[in-house]
């Protein structure tokens, strides 16, 4: 019987023959290097942003930031050996886990729903985390960076927001994309 050495990685086996989503470690602020090298070693890569406001200079700015800062996805098969190639790619420091235990897929469960969350790779807050009365901020429209309180959900598509404006209370319908809860300022 062979033994291994501590911290070396064991051949996969049966369980890993299919491609399979697993959780990347990129060397800090490399993360978009190391998904270009992946993507350009032909492997699929998940990395969802999600839109924040940060104060840049005194003045609430629209960013994206990523929804795991520190971590991202890969799909690959481990029996075929080229997680060999993922863990040597430029930018990526290591799979999550403990060293020398072969990493776990993520249940493709969990990926559907956060990529059907994702569309176009952004995370898009859904109708069910706003309530009536709750206050948000409002994004990319003629009113960002305004507090608003939610008046009522119309449908997926437009909120109805209490905006106080040259000393009256106005209801405005915006687009959701346009409405981000109050508490997800950085």
């Amino acid at each position: 019987m062979k033994s291994h050495s501590p911290g070396v990685a064991r051949q996969p086996t049966g369980r890993f023959d299919t491609e399979s989503w697993y959780v990347l470690q990129p060397h800090k602020d490399k993360a978009s290097v190391a998904e270009a090298n992946l993507r350009a070693q032909g492997f699929a890569v998940f990395n969802p942003v999600m839109r924040a406001v940060v104060n840049q200079f005194g003045r609430p700015t629209p960013r994206l930031r990523p929804v795991f800062p520190g971590y991202c996805f890969v799909k690959c098969s481990l029996a075929e050996g080229r997680w060999r190639a993922i863990s040597s790619t430029r930018g990526v420091k290591r799979f999550a886990g403990p060293p020398g235990v072969m990493p776990a897929p993520v249940r493709q469960s969990i990926i559907t729903a956060l990529m059907e969350r994702c569309p176009h790779g952004i995370l898009e807050p859904s109708l069910a985390e706003l309530k009536v009365g709750q206050q948000v901020r409002l994004e990319d429209c003629a009113f960002a960076g305004a507090l608003a309180r939610v008046h009522e959900l119309d449908d997926a598509s437009r909120v109805r927001v209490l905006i106080s404006l040259l000393g009256t209370e106005r209801v405005l319908s915006v687009p959701r994309a346009s409405v981000q809860p109050a508490d997800l300022r950085l």
